[in-house]
């Protein structure tokens, strides 16, 4: 395992927390894939995938945000469409080359800088930005508790 999701992360105890977990889930099958050398493909699959629910996450994110009358919504909105940016230029990136035409050192390196980008991207973003949300949960509760799982739809 790669990446883990640990308490510390936390925000709200439900919807925020399980859209973070799968993103975390994405990101360490990501890591497994480039670990085990799979094809070029299914990396992409995989990043866009994570890509599309981090889209979907940021959504939901933004308006419970603006329910609770967070302060800082539009800077954390600006920061989301910043994370979505690097993230679609890290996959154009790796597009352009897969581990099989790499040295094993190569791979190797190449790994350490997907897990670092991935660091920087997600977790450091949860623990930097997304726990100062955590005033705010009782406020974005109602809307939230409306909100679908995404797991359950297959998201």
């Amino acid at each position: 395992m790669f990446f883990a999701w640990k308490d510390n992360m936390a925000i709200d105890g439900g919807l925020i927390d399980s859209d973070h977990q799968e993103l975390i889930a994405i990101m360490d099958g990501v890591m497994i894939l480039l670990h085990n050398k799979a094809p070029k493909a299914a990396i992409l699959t995989m990043l866009d995938g994570l890509a599309n629910f981090a889209r979907i996450h940021f959504e939901r994110e933004e308006a419970l945000q603006k329910a609770a009358g967070y302060p800082d919504a539009p800077n954390h909105k600006q920061i989301h469409v910043t994370l979505l940016k690097d993230l679609e230029d890290y996959i154009r990136e790796m597009s352009n080359i897969s581990c099989s035409a790499l040295t094993p050192q190569e791979c190797k390196n190449r790994m350490h800088e997907a897990k670092r980008f991935m660091t920087r991207w997600l977790i450091a973003h949860i623990l930097g930005e997304d726990v100062k949300l955590r005033p705010h949960v009782q406020k974005m509760s109602p809307v939230a508790d409306s909100m679908p799982n995404l797991l359950q739809q297959g998201v």
